[in-house]
């Protein structure tokens, strides 16, 4: 199994942290909803699939910002509330795609944002390996 650092998948979608303004394609609509992690997308390691609470609709969404996957492993069971914004992304060869980019997302239980979260498992080594061990439980069993 190999695992892609999630900088490198916001590298790749050409986002650095995630300003919205560098995002890919034409912004549709953002919305902000609460709802759990279901898994990793296995055709996509920069994607994850997400329940949205208010009408139990299951959506592939893009990882946009650093360390956004050890934050889904760590808070796998929590619910979450998530911004992410729609976007129609032009597909190499004609037509565009419907994506959906996560710009925000916050533990229910706990408190905890991915925007601090780098920050947080920078200043502790220990957990930083948990999350890296629960992440790699989490896409071994998928």
């Amino acid at each position: 199994m190999i695992l892609i650092p999630s900088l490198i998948l916001a590298s790749f979608w050409g986002v650095q942290q995630h300003s919205t303004d560098t995002l890919p394609g034409q912004l549709v609509t953002t919305v902000t909803t609460q709802g759990t992690f279901v898994m990793f997308d296995k055709q996509h390691p920069d994607r994850f699939f997400f329940r949205d609470a208010s009408d139990q609709m299951e959506m592939d969404v893009v990882l946009t910002q650093p360390e956004a996957d050890l934050f889904l492993a760590d808070h796998a069971k929590d619910d979450l509330k998530i911004t992410y914004q729609t976007r129609d992304v032009p597909k190499p060869g004609g037509g565009t795609e419907r994506l959906y980019f996560e710009t925000m997302l916050r533990s229910l239980r706990t408190g905890d944002n991915l925007k601090d979260w780098p920050q947080k498992l920078a200043a502790d080594s220990s957990r930083l390996r948990r999350c890296q061990q629960e992440l790699e439980d989490i896409r071994s069993v998928e």
